[in-house]
């Protein structure tokens, strides 16, 4: 993760299912990037942060081991993490 990188919580909301999403941005000096987690259990803002810093530096891994003869994403692997470009 790069040192200029700030991860912050932007809103919370309780679906009827009784999960909670959780919108945050990713501020980097080089890109911007918004996403939501759904988190099945009320958890410490803390956790919540680590779990998101825990799933950015998996994609990150999974980027940096695309085959550049095969170019082909790795599949979603984690329904409750969504990561967009903002």
């Amino acid at each position: 993760m790069s040192q200029a990188e700030n991860i912050r919580i932007a809103a919370t909301k309780t679906l009827s299912s009784g999960k909670q999403q959780v919108k945050f941005v990713v501020e980097n000096d080089q890109l911007n990037q918004y996403g939501y987690f759904l988190v099945n259990e009320p958890v410490p803002v803390g956790t919540i942060l680590e779990q998101i810093k825990d799933r950015l530096e998996q994609r990150r891994a999974e980027l940096k081991n695309v085959n550049p003869f095969f170019p082909v994403l790795p599949m979603e692997s984690d329904p409750n993490f969504l990561l967009f470009s903002a």
